[in-house]
């Protein structure tokens, strides 16, 4: 069966297409719209270069891109504000003032001592060996601040002041030197005196930290502090030769940071070269026993970090610089409006500013690049949606090309529904040019395309013979489009004579109220028949209020016929104790015999009958049924 252009189609002919098909249901055979869509393309092709060679980015080349995106991807990070405690453990292996001179991993003992001799001794042979050079290292740092944001707010560097407390502990315990005393002369110790360096020192220390990325950060460490220790132990663990002075050490480390999700503060934790000096100023030996003097030791080796910080996070301005690099415009916008209002005082405020200006100038290229995408994929609600946003903030020459694009998608819309009108409902076509209209409302193709539709709808209405509904086509094609107004008048000299018509065969039928319709619309179409017309319509009016009255009076005899068989048919009533004297006397009707006795204050009342159907007695107290006798 061959569809006409409005005739209805049943579901189960209708397939939803994943493409461009979306936009309407469509019937068993497909429509082709590629080669419109094709041709939309080539214009977006042949002006798209020349309007976005005026979009600009951020980074300007490669180099540019990975740059920002690998190392610069903290720069409105919070600064670190406060370091708990931080932990440092390790190992270190010590030497004279010349150890310092070979590479951190290189242990060779070099020239000088770590410890001053008297004039009387020379040799030192005891710690030649790596492994008598070896001391365990615990440190705590604490209450480490960053003192400089309080007088300058910054986060390019985290310069913080705290003090800390370390240990260092050789690991061996080498015999003294051949002839060395190695007990006290006047007091008994258990065991034979060794060489162990034991150095307590509490600290003020430094650290300056930069965090390239949000899960790694580099630093440089300094610590000044108070030292005092023990270089012998006995072998039953008595100490002598106590050493007071001073210890300085520098570092560097790497340290991965860990965030914990909700909470204020993060867990650090690395690795950190170390280069320790140890000077002991006083060595008091008040048995004369030992041939040191004093001790500068220098000390390097690798450690172990652990710790906690407060800031140190990537803000929603290092989230919006990210989008701007990879030129998503309106989440980078959003990240820096926040990073504005949660950050007033933030150093880098001013940047975030220029970086957002930058943002809000580049969203409509972002939104029209967006639509281009959509349209290859073909996609024309979402393209529509995008040129609209980008119509909101483009400039000029932006808006110039965004309207043309929208003229264009409307056009294609516009044209799915000429080359295949016969293929559709009513509903399909008149939704596609709807939306054409939505995305272009300026274009006047869309309005003259939906007038001619529905003047097409009503000349299908009017074939029919259905003039009221054609009738609301007709004015919603003159309503939609001024230019249809030459053709819906030639529709309307036709119209009225439908409509006569149809009155006249209506008032045959005495149908007044559907011809009263026919004569209304009419005069609605044209007011100057109210004259020669308006009697016709009172004359009607007047039958229709005849018929009315009359069916009316009709109705209301038959509700009272029936109202009247059921008070007669009493038949269908039951006697029910409770019921009152009249209530008893509409279902039985009068009595034959009436008893009444007064006991008491209480009045008794029986009714007898000869020939009742419902009962023989009635019994009745104060007026009220007690008792039925059949």
């Amino acid at each position: 069966m061959k569809i006409t252009p409005y005739s209805p189609i049943g579901e189960t002919a209708f397939k939803r297409r994943k493409t461009l098909d979306y936009l309407f249901f469509y019937p068993r055979f497909s429509i082709d719209l590629s080669h419109l869509i094709q041709r939309f393309l080539y214009i977006i092709i042949a002006f798209c270069s020349i309007l976005l060679a005026k979009e600009q980015t951020w980074t300007t080349t490669t180099f540019d891109y990975y740059w920002n995106i690998l190392l610069r991807r903290n720069i409105y990070r919070e600064p670190i504000s406060f370091t708990p405690f931080d932990i440092r453990v390790g190992q270190l292996t010590y030497g004279g003032s010349d150890y310092w001179d070979s590479s951190l991993f290189e242990t060779r003992l070099g020239t000088t001592l770590p410890v001053v001799l008297d004039s009387t001794t020379t040799t030192f042979d005891i710690i030649n060996s790596e492994g008598n050079r070896k001391a365990l290292f615990l440190e705590v740092d604490f209450l480490r601040i960053n003192v400089t944001n309080y007088l300058y707010y910054q986060n390019l560097v985290d310069l913080q002041f705290g003090l800390g407390y370390s240990r260092m502990s050789a690991s061996s315990n080498p015999s003294l030197p051949v002839g060395w005393n190695t007990q006290l002369p006047t007091e008994s110790h258990i065991g034979k005196f060794r060489f162990r360096p034991i150095i307590n020192t509490f600290n003020f220390n430094t650290s300056l930290t930069f965090q390239a990325t949000n899960f790694l950060m580099g630093y440089a460490y300094h610590a000044l502090g108070y030292s005092a220790g023990t270089l012998y132990e006995t072998t039953g663990g008595d100490y002598y030769l106590e050493g007071k002075g001073v210890s300085e050490a520098f570092a560097l480390g790497l340290r991965a940071v860990y965030h914990p999700k909700n909470r204020p503060f993060s867990f650090v934790y690395g690795i950190e070269g170390r280069w320790h000096h140890t000077k002991f100023l006083t060595v008091d030996d008040f048995s004369h026993i030992s041939h040191i003097t004093g001790l500068d030791l220098h000390a390097k080796g690798l450690f172990i970090t652990f710790g906690t910080i407060f800031g140190g996070k990537r803000t929603s301005g290092d989230h919006g610089f990210a989008h701007l690099v990879n030129q998503r415009y309106e989440e980078a916008s959003s990240g820096f409006e926040k990073f504005i209002g949660d950050y007033p005082n933030h150093s880098r405020k001013s940047k975030a500013e220029e970086m957002l200006a930058f943002s809000y100038a580049q969203i409509p290229f972002q939104q029209f690049r967006q639509g281009l995408e959509s349209l290859k994929d073909k996609d024309l609600d979402t393209a529509a949606g995008w040129l609209s946003k980008a119509s909101g903030t483009a400039d000029e020459d932006l808006l110039f090309e965004i309207n043309s694009r929208k003229k264009d998608l409307a056009m294609v819309l516009i044209d799915s529904v000429a080359l295949h009108k016969s293929e559709m409902t009513f509903r399909q076509a008149e939704d596609i040019i709807q939306k054409a209209r939505r995305i272009a409302p300026e274009y006047p193709l869309g309005d003259d395309a939906l007038a001619e539709l529905y003047l097409e709808k009503g000349d299908v209405l009017f074939q029919r013979k259905s003039f009221n509904t054609a009738y609301t086509y007709y004015k919603k094609a003159l309503q939609v489009s001024i230019e249809s107004k030459t053709a819906v008048k030639k529709k309307y000299n036709d119209l009225i004579v439908g409509l006569m018509d149809e009155a006249n065969l209506f008032t045959e039928q005495e149908e007044y109220i559907l011809a009263i319709q026919s004569l209304e619309t009419i005069i609605e179409i044209h007011p100057k028949r109210q004259d020669d017309l308006g009697p016709v319509i009172e004359e009607l009016s007047l039958k229709l209020a005849e018929i009315e009255a009359d069916e009316t009076r009709k109705t209301m005899k038959e509700m009272m016929q029936v109202k009247q068989r059921e008070i007669d048919d009493k038949s269908r009533h039951l006697l029910l104790l409770g019921m009152t004297l009249h209530q008893a006397m509409e279902i039985t009707g009068e009595p034959t015999f009436t008893d009444k006795i007064d006991r008491g204050g209480r009045l008794y009342e029986m009714w007898s009958f000869d020939d009742n159907p419902k009962a023989k007695r009635l019994y009745f107290e104060d007026n009220l049924l007690v008792k039925i006798e059949k």
